[in-house]
């Protein structure tokens, strides 16, 4: 096995000729801080909800109540929403199962639930208009059912769990309004936890002498699974999680995890594992690690990261990129325990994303889940060129009522306008002929447009033909 140190400080400074804007955003409460908020998960760019960004997570009402699962549009901020609660039932660990072909996108919430006696897995349905359809049993065993994951990135729809200390793994295929299991596969017994898996590659950590090492199995091409083998011995290994990458629609598959407050990271296309650090920070714990490819007039892999450092009782939430930061950021900074980091993805296209982090604080004994979200709208050379030919000038910036955009061309060709909010929405488009030389003013009223438009960081981006320049604006009321 190949193993590198890999100083992020360094790593950071690659690709520094592309042009970007990136802000975190200031930290929100999502949930109320009058209960006890954990484990999210995110559903975002889909068709559901014409697009809208929602989150699922489990609630109690205090230490001795019953878990419960709800959910809220980030979008449009609606209040909180009950989902799944019965008295003297648990609902547990939403996990989101999302099937995207061309079209009928289909997504259904996948939990643990022990209302038929021991936990078994259920789901049920989250339809386009926000409803949800009726509950289903996808597991009925005598052994409680644990840790589920769930996923539906790449090629197939995977679920794998734990057992009575056991992995399991299997496929999953629709049957009309419901899901059914493919064969349940064991793939390693005897003191084994929190699997995540791919559609033939799972992970999961197996305690041995009192430490909890790293271990991994692959489906083989003659149609049956690898034996269990170990990628980590060394420490006690915890914390571990699939790296979210995305290359256009397909999956690599590398996994994070945390060792005596340093990063692992582990490729299983390469073999290689890579140990993080960065300087200034002694400890980094519960890392997530989030990936996107882009092909610009290059490749470029812009990547997220965040974890959380400090003491318990008064941790912070820091995120680091290799979009050009020189140190990592505290995005949480407040006076209360911060933890349990997760990062999403959010909307993303051929020259823009956009990263949510959510995170867990401790107030006055109840956890309230927080979010930030950072979005960058990516150039490469070519737009370094379009400074040659194009011209972009807006203001004043920041704005209240009306901005004024100015542009130019030493080239007469097809253009286009736009108008891009953080998430990568369009909110504004206008196409026309561009005069070589001929300066054009248009004005931007967003009350025109809709009153309920938002105050923050928009972005203006200029194009014609392959070249295009782009401007942040704040809008504020």
């Amino acid at each position: 096995m190949k193993v590198s140190i890999l100083l992020i400080f360094v790593f950071i400074s690659s690709y520094s000729y592309a042009q970007f804007y990136e802000d975190w955003t200031e930290p929100f409460a999502i949930t109320d801080s009058m209960s006890i908020n954990t484990n999210p998960d995110l559903l975002a760019d889909t068709d559901i909800l014409n697009g809208d960004v929602v989150i699922f997570y489990e609630k109690k009402m205090d230490a001795t109540s019953n878990t419960q699962i709800w959910m809220r549009n980030l979008t449009t901020l609606e209040d909180e929403q009950e989902i799944l609660a019965v008295e003297n039932i648990d609902f547990r660990n939403p996990k989101l199962l999302v099937y995207s072909p061309i079209s009928n996108t289909r997504c259904f919430i996948i939990y643990e639930s022990n209302e038929s006696g021991n936990f078994n897995i259920y789901g049920i349905e989250f339809f386009e208009d926000g409803s949800f359809g009726s509950s289903f049993q996808l597991t009925n065993t005598p052994e409680a059912e644990n840790a589920c994951y769930v996923n539906s990135i790449d090629e197939g729809l995977s679920i794998c769990w734990e057992a009575d200390n056991d992995i399991l793994f299997s496929q999953v295929y629709f049957s009309q309004d419901t899901l059914l299991l493919e064969e349940v596969v064991t793939i390693d017994t005897n003191n084994c936890f929190e699997p995540i898996c791919s559609s033939d590659h799972i992970f999961w950590r197996k305690m041995v002498n009192d430490s909890s090492h790293i271990y991994y199995s692959e489906y083989l091409p003659i149609g049956q699974w690898k034996e269990p083998e170990a990628i980590y011995e060394s420490g006690h290994n915890i914390h571990l999680k699939m790296v979210e990458y995305m290359f256009y629609g397909w999956a690599e598959e590398q996994i994070i995890w945390e060792n005596a407050g340093k990063v692992y990271i582990w490729d299983s296309n390469q073999g290689e594992l890579t140990i993080l650090e960065i300087e200034g920070i002694e400890t980094i714990h519960e890392p997530a690690f989030l990936t996107y490819s882009f092909i610009t007039d290059d490749y470029w892999e812009p990547a997220i990261f965040t974890f959380w450092s400090g003491e318990e009782l008064s941790s912070e939430v820091f995120a680091y990129d290799n979009l050009g930061s020189a140190e990592a950021l505290n995005i949480s900074n407040n006076n209360y325990a911060d933890s349990h980091t997760k990062l999403f993805m959010g909307k993303w296209g051929t020259n823009y994303f956009n990263t949510i982090n959510i995170w867990q604080t401790e107030v006055n004994d109840n956890s309230v889940l927080y979010l930030s979200q950072v979005s960058v709208l990516i150039g490469g050379t070519n737009e370094l060129e379009a400074k040659n030919s194009l011209t972009l000038q807006i203001s004043p910036n920041p704005f209240k009522k009306q901005l004024e955009i100015e542009f130019n061309s030493i080239n007469t060709d097809r253009s286009s306008l736009e108008i891009v909010d953080l998430t990568g929405n369009t909110i504004l488009k206008e196409e026309f002929e561009l005069i070589a030389n001929n300066r054009k003013l248009f004005k931007w009223d967003p009350n025109v447009m809709s009153e309920s438009l938002s105050e923050g960081i928009y972005f203006v981006k200029l194009s014609q033909g392959n070249s295009f320049l782009v401007k942040k604006v704040v809008y504020s009321k």
